[in-house]
């Protein structure tokens, strides 16, 4: 599939905090640093485990340990949250994406006219989940980190089954950060040969651009980064999420290499003014009597450009002067018998 712009997804996630107005600066703030779309998280505090197991407490800063339930009861968003935030996207004018852990979501999300629906690494074998996804006819994002080849490709055909065939796979490596080691980016390679007829790109973990921009020259289109208000913000993902700064310059590099990329063929010289100004032509080594020969002795290669070209000289060695010329002239055709 062709690329001609790239997707960029601010991975808000729970970065918001729960915290609306934080939540729309971040909108903003992902707009201005050149993102196409902002992702959401759209769960219940028991979506995605059971409840004995959320009952613990985790450190979200070195001196502070909360309740897990309890912090996900503060900061998740409701469904009156979901409906103020797709209003706002609209009036900014940014995508909105969601990433649903239950069905209950996936039929908010539809019902709200998000732009995307996104299936979590650790859901792309829950077909009961893929399978509404599918049904509501939004576009999907797979991403892929944990997923055996297999798994992709069944997650695929599952949401084509039902007449879905906007789809986006990312490939991704669910680790935090992602190091080099273990990024495998010449797996988007051979998504493209297999995938042709839907976009791939990257959910991206590492903690700069650089992946992101070999990404883009296998042919990544759509990229997805973790976003944050504040690094030092409390929470799981801030310290490992760009701010609008980091965010605005990873855009602005990732667009750099794909300019950089440009055609494949040379059906058009990329730069005729340097030719002009660069190239050579045929011109005379010494004053040339006529009636003279032209031959590899009397015949030099100088600018400027707009003579006969170097590669020429074998056309007119050997050939008559029709006229006398000066040392360091351009020679033409008409110039000979």
């Amino acid at each position: 599939m062709e690329i001609k712009n790239n997707y960029f997804i601010a991975e808000i996630g729970l970065n918001h905090n729960g915290n609306l107005e934080i939540c729309k600066k971040m909108f903003r703030d992902a707009k201005s640093s050149g993102c196409s779309a902002v992702k959401l998280q759209s769960l219940d505090w028991n979506s995605t485990t059971i409840e004995k197991n959320l009952n613990v407490f985790v450190s979200l800063s070195k001196n502070k340990n909360i309740n897990l339930k309890s912090y996900l009861k503060e900061i998740i968003l409701s469904p009156n949250d979901h409906k103020i935030l797709r209003s706002y996207a609209k009036k900014i004018k940014i995508d909105l994406i969601s990433t649903p852990f239950n069905i209950k979501y996936v039929n908010l999300i539809s019902d709200l006219k998000f732009n995307k629906i996104k299936i979590a690494s650790q859901d792309i074998n829950n077909y009961a989940l893929i399978t509404e996804a599918a049904k509501t006819k939004l576009p999907l994002i797979i991403s892929t980190g944990m997923s055996s080849l297999k798994e992709i490709i069944n997650a695929v055909e599952l949401i084509e089954k039902y007449n879905n065939s906007k789809i986006t796979i990312l490939h991704c490596v669910s680790k935090y950060p992602t190091s080099p080691k273990e990024l495998n980016l010449n797996r988007i390679s051979t998504l493209k040969s297999i995938f042709q007829n839907h976009i791939i790109g990257f959910s991206d973990h590492t903690l700069d651009a650089d992946a992101a921009i070999i990404a883009r020259t296998i042919g990544a289109s759509t990229f997805e980064k973790h976003f944050t208000f504040d690094k030092k913000a409390e929470g799981f993902d801030h310290s490992i999420s760009l701010n609008s700064l980091e965010m605005k310059n990873y855009t602005q590099k990732i667009n750099f290499a794909s300019k950089s990329l440009g055609v494949y063929d040379y059906s058009n010289i990329l730069d005729k003014s340097s030719r002009i100004n660069m190239r050579r032509s045929i011109v005379t080594k010494r004053d040339i009597k006529k009636g003279e020969k032209a031959t590899w002795l009397n015949l030099d290669y100088k600018r400027p450009y707009g003579g006969i070209d170097p590669s020429s000289a074998e056309k007119i060695v050997g050939r008559k002067f029709n006229k006398s010329l000066k040392k360091d002239q351009l020679i033409k055709f008409t110039d000979f018998q």
